[in-house]
């Protein structure tokens, strides 16, 4: 028979509790002797993974780190990896120990990007991700992963309580993030959004741009082919963000955080909204979700390249000119684009 926990509920900050305290109770002593018993490694995997969990929903937070830690060892195949190092992370947060969880989930990311994982456990994935940031009260940045973990698990159709547990997030989120875009969700992109995201950008270009900068500009680079190739690497590593209304993506914001000399920065390559969601407040949520990741991960600058049509919006957010307007030559024509940074405290 299949090992089942005991029922337990979430609370307002996202972790669960026992219902009846005495039947965890049991539940944990049971499998602390079932773990004392010789068994076939498989066996044993499954009881220190249960183990683990329990510890942890009960508050024995030492204990459940020494289980999962034994599960992680014991974890052969790279599905069983992702779940254990999720596992054991959720029980860093759970002592506050954020440096070490943001460690385990970096390796969850590399095992992803590197490996043929299910959509089930990338969901897993983006949800736990999120209650990393909402645990630090980050709660705009937690409801994007939040948001896509429940665009997953509503393409798979997965059962009841697994999406129920992603909704009850979004709303305990949403609660701390008001006021809420109306029929606009901001999530982490995926790879199955790259195509929708050139789209948008090239429309963003067409429909924006174009008073702004030269028809030859707008040509060259408002006319370029899909290639998934030129936008997979941003996706999988980069803070990546989609503006969908109604099913749509109408926008997108891209980051990249580099480290050199011991010191943080990080580069604004992409940031365009299509007409569609123009002066809904979209290009705002983006910026704050920028500066929010940007104090989550302790970036002392940002850089970027605005279009002249942007221009006077990233001076509304303190960014400062560097430079003088130019920019890549596309066949023959200047993109012109000023350079900018801004300095963070």
């Amino acid at each position: 028979m299949p090992i089942q926990f005991p029922s337990y509920q979430f609370n307002s900050f996202l972790k669960e509790y026992p219902v009846q305290i005495d039947e965890w109770s049991g539940f944990v002593n049971d499998l602390l002797k079932k773990a004392k018993i010789p068994a076939e490694a498989k066996e044993k995997l499954e009881i220190y993974e249960y183990l683990g969990v329990a510890l942890r929903i009960t508050n024995r937070l030492n204990e459940a780190e020494v289980y999962l830690s034994k599960a992680l060892d014991l974890s052969k195949t790279v599905s069983k990896k992702v779940q254990n190092l999720i596992r054991l992370a959720d029980v860093f947060l759970w002592q506050k120990e954020f440096i070490e969880a943001k460690n385990l989930f970096d390796l969850v990311k590399q095992l992803i990007n590197e490996n043929d994982i299910s959509l089930s456990l990338k969901a897993s994935y983006h949800q736990h991700l999120g209650k990393f940031y909402f645990d630090q009260s980050y709660f705009r940045i937690a409801l994007t992963e939040f948001e896509l973990a429940l665009n997953i698990r509503f393409a798979l159709k997965s059962s009841v309580d697994q999406i129920e547990s992603v909704q009850y997030a979004v709303s305990q989120c949403e609660i701390k993030c008001l006021p809420k875009l109306e029929n606009i969700i901001i999530r982490r992109a995926q790879i199955s959004d790259a195509e929708s995201i050139h789209i948008a950008h090239m429309k963003s270009i067409n429909e924006i741009c174009v008073n702004e900068h030269s028809t030859d500009e707008i040509r060259v680079w408002g006319g370029r082919k899909f290639d998934l190739a030129k936008r997979l690497p941003a996706i999988q590593n980069d803070f990546y963000l989609i503006a969908e209304l109604d099913g749509i993506v109408e926008g997108f914001c891209q980051l990249n955080v580099s480290l050199k000399k011991n010191l943080k920065s990080a580069h604004l390559y992409g940031f365009y909204i299509t007409s569609k969601i123009l002066k809904k407040h979209v290009g705002d949520a983006f910026m704050s979700l920028v500066f929010e990741y940007c104090q989550c991960e302790n970036v002392k600058v940002i850089t970027l390249k605005s279009t002249i049509t942007a221009f006077d919006f990233y001076k509304k957010y303190g960014f400062i000119q560097t430079g003088e307007l130019t920019g890549p030559i596309r066949d023959g024509v200047m993109i012109r684009g000023y350079p900018m940074q801004k300095a963070l405290t």
